[in-house]
């Protein structure tokens, strides 16, 4: 599985990122983070998850748009 990161989200330096990575809508990742394997930040509403998952899609970009709300 690839990473997938938002072209909204903004990382910081020196950024390790595993593998499956998934950065959803307008985060800011900070200097030295770590993010481990299969973790995925950025909140949606689980109910829009649902019906993502539902459509049978795999396409992140997606699912990106559905996070409005910066988090960090």
């Amino acid at each position: 599985m690839e990473n997938y990161i938002s072209p909204r989200a903004r990382m910081g330096k020196d950024v390790y990122l595993g593998r499956g990575v998934s950065i959803l809508g307008p985060v800011m990742i900070g200097d030295g983070t770590f993010v481990g394997d299969f973790v995925t930040i950025g909140y949606t509403y689980s109910g829009e998850v649902d019906r993502f998952m539902q459509q049978g899609t795999r396409d992140l970009s997606r699912l990106d748009w559905l996070v409005e709300k910066p988090t960090v």
